[in-house]
């Protein structure tokens, strides 16, 4: 029984690391870009009384479409990379 993962296993798990951490990554962006337009910091806390509605649902689509946005593009090139890996 190996306890290392196979290569392409390992290759795949690269993938889903690249793509959570660049995820990641572009959440901080989006909510530093978010912090510098409207001066102040983004509606994470929706149970908050002070959160405003629109405000707070267009976040969530907005970070929710870019980061797994992202997060598709990374794993779909890492996906085709490693078919093509498989045919060279």
């Amino acid at each position: 029984m190996d306890i290392l993962p196979s290569e392409d296993q390992a290759k795949e798990l690269a993938i889903t690391a690249a793509a959570i951490g660049t995820g990641l990554l572009v959440k901080k962006g989006l909510e530093s870009g978010y912090k510098r337009t409207f001066q102040e910091d983004p509606p994470n806390a929706v149970i908050d009384r002070d959160v405003n509605w629109p405000k707070a649902l267009s976040w969530a689509l907005i970070t929710g479409t870019v980061i797994y946005g992202v997060r598709i593009a990374i794993k779909r090139y890492g996906g085709q990379k490693l078919i093509s890996d498989q045919y060279d």
